[in-house]
């Protein structure tokens, strides 16, 4: 059994706002909690905050680099008892339903004819979302995992450079258009990431991000799902759009989506949609950290992040009360068997794809 060390605090660094600049005193707690574990370390602190300036959320103190690369280099998140590639594509490709039949056509409404393109998708897992685009592109992924590269060459033919992204050894002016679905929420610091994206860009070239929601930053099936400790950060519409605007972008086209949750039905927890942000940007001019730094922000978005995120707390108050309850010695034992119980008879089955269909019916995009 592996033994799993504590997190101490050389694991943590209190940082400024990336998009306002504003200081730690200017941030206000959200959600605190003990609860997360990350490969090999346990008891982990993590302070989610809002910035009183700007609205952006995220974590503070920060888990170090060292610590969260820990995690990445070699992630995979998906089955591999697989009888044939074919199989295996055919299961993966499914499972990148969302991707394929929602992110995908969303963007084609903004930029219709991304064909012939040099593309680079940031944190390209086993090669899902660049399956999506036209084989008459170049598609080249970037990503930490050694094993989601080995399968997105082995299954879907991308060259994957294994790199830290903000390390990486591409030629500025590289790309046409570079994407990242739930990538950006990872970084350090969102802003770095974003001109990085500038430098690699070609000059009117375009960028798209989707991000977590910060509606979503809500407890979920009793705990703190929602917030993990590879995300750094969440976003709203606005503060996105503030860090894009100051790396040099011209926000083209936003999709918000809320967070939808069908019930509070304690037996079914796992009914959850944690909601996203969709946005495409237009390069329209060469930005350096420093100039990006300086430039002002355009959020204000404090307070509706406080509310989205006390409101989402009140919705889900019968699943905190349960794992309160779960914590006290005697007590805790056999409010767990009983909630298993509960869940295991009158818990709802889900279908992702299906879900995901009852989600757009329902937000209405």
């Amino acid at each position: 059994m592996k033994t799993m060390k504590p997190v101490n605090k050389k694991s943590y660094q209190t940082i400024k706002c990336p998009n306002c600049n504003s200081s730690y005193n200017d941030h206000e707690p959200l959600i605190k909690t003990k609860l997360l574990t990350i490969k090999k370390h346990k008891h982990m602190d993590l302070d989610m905050v809002a910035c009183r300036t700007c609205g952006l959320a995220f974590q503070n103190p920060q888990l170090s680099y060292d610590l969260l690369s820990d995690f990445y280099t070699d992630h995979y998140a998906y089955r591999e008892d697989f009888k044939s590639k074919n199989e295996e594509k055919k299961y993966l490709r499914e499972f990148g339903f969302k991707k394929r039949e929602m992110t995908y056509p969303w963007v084609q409404t903004y930029l219709p004819n991304i064909k012939n393109q040099t593309i680079l998708d940031i944190g390209c897992d086993i090669g899902l979302w660049l399956d999506c685009f036209d084989d008459s592109n170049k598609k080249i992924g970037i990503e930490m995992s050694k094993k989601a590269s080995t399968k997105a060459r082995e299954l879907f033919d991308i060259e994957v450079h294994e790199e830290d992204y903000l390390k990486n050894s591409f030629e500025k002016g590289t790309f046409d258009f570079i994407t990242g679905t739930h990538v950006l929420e990872h970084f350090l610091n969102p802003l770095e990431a974003l001109v990085e994206s500038n430098k690699l860009l070609k000059a009117g070239g375009h960028i798209h991000i989707e991000v977590p929601s910060v509606k979503g930053l809500v407890f979920r099936q009793g705990y703190h799902a929602s917030v993990k400790a590879v995300h750094t950060y969440y976003f709203s519409a606005e503060t996105l759009t503030s860090l894009f605007e100051k790396a040099g972008f011209k926000v083209i086209g936003i999709q918000d989506i809320p967070a939808y949750r069908p019930n509070i039905n304690i037996a079914s927890p796992h009914l959850y949609g944690s909601g996203w942000i969709g946005i495409i940007g237009e390069k329209v001019r060469d930005q350096t950290y420093d100039g990006a730094v300086l430039a002002s922000h355009s959020s204000n978005d404090f307070e509706a992040v406080r509310s989205e995120i006390k409101e989402a707390i009140k919705i889900d108050k019968n699943f905190l009360m349960i794992e309160k309850l779960k914590l006290i010695p005697v007590i805790g034992f056999f409010t767990k068997a009983l909630h298993k119980i509960i869940r295991d008879i009158f818990g709802k089955p889900v279908d992702r794809k299906d879900f995901l269909l009852e989600i757009k019916k329902e937000v209405g995009f």
